[in-house]
This record gives C-alpha cells, structure tokens and sequence, in this order.
C-alpha cells in the first residue's frame, strides 16, 4: 500500500535527504575529540555557521542576533514575557494559536491589555480594525504568518508598515511559513520573526528559535538567567548571550544547519510554487465532493500549503481514523492548538481535518488522497 504523509505542518517527513549520515558523521567528529575544548570549538563553529544561514534565509546581515531555542512555543514565551510589563497594550488576531494566546493571558494578571483582531471566514484580517485598535499604551502587534487552521497567510508587508507608523513592535511567528514561503527582513519591517526547526524548515524536534533586532532586544529581559557555554567569562550580555542560557541543542542545530543548507540550494521561491501548485491541485479536486467544506480560501489567493477541511457535522478524527487505517495516509485532525481559530470559523467542537503538503510531496500523492476521500466517505465516517 502506498504511504502518504500529509502533515508537514506538525513535523516535516522525510527530513532533507541524507540528514541521518550527516548527523552521524557530526556525532563521530565530537566522539574522537578527548579534548572538551576541541569539542566546544566544533560545537562552536556549528552554531555561528547556522546562525548565518538563518540570517541568509530570511535576509538579515546580523547572525549574532539568531537566537535558538528548543521549539518556537519556548522563542515566543521567551519574547512576550520579557517585553510586556504592567500597562502595556498589543493586538492579536483572533484566530491565533495557543503558543501566542496563552504567554498573552498569563500575562493578563500583571496588567497587560489584549486586543483581538476578528477575521473573517476566509481567516483574513482587516487591517483597518487594526489601526482602530491602537492606543497610546499599544506596545506590540504580534501574529502567525500563517494560519494552521486555515492556511490564509496574513499581510505580514502591510502591517509592518503599520507597525513602523505608529512605532510599534512587530512580532511574526513563522512557524508554519519559515523554509516554505518566500519572505524576509529586506521587504518586512518586523522586529522579531520565530521558527520552528522542525516544520517546513525540514530538522529534527527540539530546535527553534528566532531573529531580533537590536531595537527589540534592548528592551527585553531574559526569561531564565544563567550562562552559555559559548559564552566568555566576562559576562558578556550583548545577542546571544543574553538571551540565550545554558547549553544548546548540538544535534538539533546540526539538523538545522544541514537543513537550511539544502533548502537554500533547492531555492525556497522554488519549493513554494512546488508545493502551492500541488495545494491548488489539491483544493480543485476536493472541493467536487459533496458534504466537503473547506476553511479559508478556495483560490491561492493568500493561502498557503495547508489545507483544513470538515464533512458535514461529523468529528474530523473519524476521518483521519480511516485515510490512516485503510489507505496509509498521514493528516491531523481537531483543534490544531488554535481552539479559538475554530470558534472564529466555526468548525469548534468538531474541529478539522488537516492536509499539510511539503517538499518531498507530488501530484501523484495527491490523486491517490483524494481517491482516498472518496472512498472513505462511501464507507461512512459517522
């Protein structure tokens, strides 16, 4: 039976070809050096190497200022707890994930004021709401680039403009974008923008970070102290280190380092018109089906390659039962950590069933999906 694997938007498989033989390698490197210096030193140079091809990939010429982390829910803990003090205001969409909407309402009890931004069901929001929303206590916008619900990819350009105009901080969380949409710091005017190693960016879990500028980082405090292994004696609390504590995630950058360097040669602009034309295929067929609703945009009209659906009032998890018992076909179903994106378009409490293409996908995996659907539905999914 042939294996789909639709779910790049949770972990990205298979990872960039050949990242096993590269971890291994890297690993026997660090396993003949008797020497701890020796071993900090490849460590060492790693790390600042991927730093620079992070700052490569989202076209930024500072690589002291790519911190890592061990995912992006933790780089976003880290930024909104150590920027927002007492008084402060920002504005969010409503459909966010709960990696951005839960540091927001911890931090409710300190005296931070929240907006939410509405979207409407195509998941888009309007940017004249947002204007509305400021107040002279507004410190921050902060938003997914794109949704992991409905896939509809924000104008992340148009608001940083808007940001710029009324200086405010603007915060982008890529999970979902990094390594699979063409963007950067050349055309965006963001002041921190965080990834995740292990979605589209094609690495291991347990690595993820984010980009900052100096305007941003100047006012935020460390979320835990301590000292870097990389880091002099001195103390030295210029970017990195004084953001980040404690050792690093050696195998996780070496994933990530061997990752970027793939994607880079592949052409990032390449691999989104690979996958937005497999996503256009994708929605033209399964949107023939009866009973079949899909969230966001029908068009590639600012959507992404994820793609979330509902069957009528059935739970999406009997569907996702069947594609994977019957047919070897890998989504994910419900709330896709973003309970309030589905009150907004409302698919709550059924949630949806989640089609993420990657890299590594083709037409072929598309029919056989689709096929599939159609199969599965005749069997019934109540």
């Amino acid at each position: 039976m042939k294996t789909v694997y639709l779910d790049n938007s949770t972990v990205s498989l298979p990872k960039a070809p050949n990242m096993s033989e590269h971890i291994s390698e890297f690993l026997s490197r660090l396993q003949n050096k008797g020497n701890p210096l020796e071993y900090i030193n490849i460590t060492k140079n790693l790390v600042e190497e991927t730093r620079e091809l992070v700052c490569k990939l989202l076209k930024f010429d500072k690589k002291d200022n790519v911190i890592f982390t061990q995912n992006s829910t933790y780089a976003l803990n880290m930024i909104l707890k150590g920027l927002l003090n007492k008084g402060d205001h920002v504005i969010v969409p409503t459909f966010e994930t709960d990696s951005i909407i839960k540091p927001l309402n911890s931090l409710i009890g300190q005296g931070i004021d929240i907006s939410k931004v509405p979207c409407n069901l195509n998941g888009h929001i309007d940017t004249n709401t947002i204007i509305k929303l400021i107040n002279k206590h507004t410190k921050a916008i902060i938003l997914s680039h794109v949704s992991n619900v409905s896939g509809t990819i924000a104008p992340i350009e148009e608001i940083g403009q808007i940001c710029k105009r009324y200086n405010l901080y603007f915060i982008i969380n890529a999970s979902h974008s990094c390594g699979a949409i063409d963007f950067g710091l050349d055309k965006v005017n963001a002041d921190a923008v965080v990834f995740s190693g292990s979605k589209y960016l094609l690495g291991l879990e347990g690595i993820g970070g984010f980009l900052i500028k100096d305007s941003l980082s100047e006012n935020i405090n460390p979320l835990i102290d301590g000292t870097s292994r990389l880091e002099n004696e001195s103390g030295n609390s210029s970017l990195p280190f004084k953001l980040e504590k404690g050792p690093l995630n050696p195998l996780g950058i070496c994933s990530l380092n061997y990752s970027l360097k793939f994607l880079l040669n592949e052409g990032v602009e390449n691999i989104q018109k690979k996958n937005f034309a497999l996503t256009e295929l994708f929605i033209n067929k399964i949107s023939n089906i009866d009973g079949i609703k899909i969230i966001g945009e029908e068009t590639m009209d600012r959507r992404s390659s994820i793609v979330s659906i509902c069957y009528k009032d059935i739970p999406s998890n009997n569907l996702e039962k069947i594609l994977l018992r019957d047919f070897s076909i890998y989504t994910k179903s419900g709330f896709h950590s973003s309970i309030n994106a589905h009150k907004a378009f409302g698919t709550y409490p059924n949630g949806t069933l989640r089609f993420s293409f990657g890299y590594f996908n083709n037409e072929d995996d598309v029919i056989y999906t689709i096929d599939s659907v159609n199969s599965a539905l005749k069997y019934g999914v109540a």
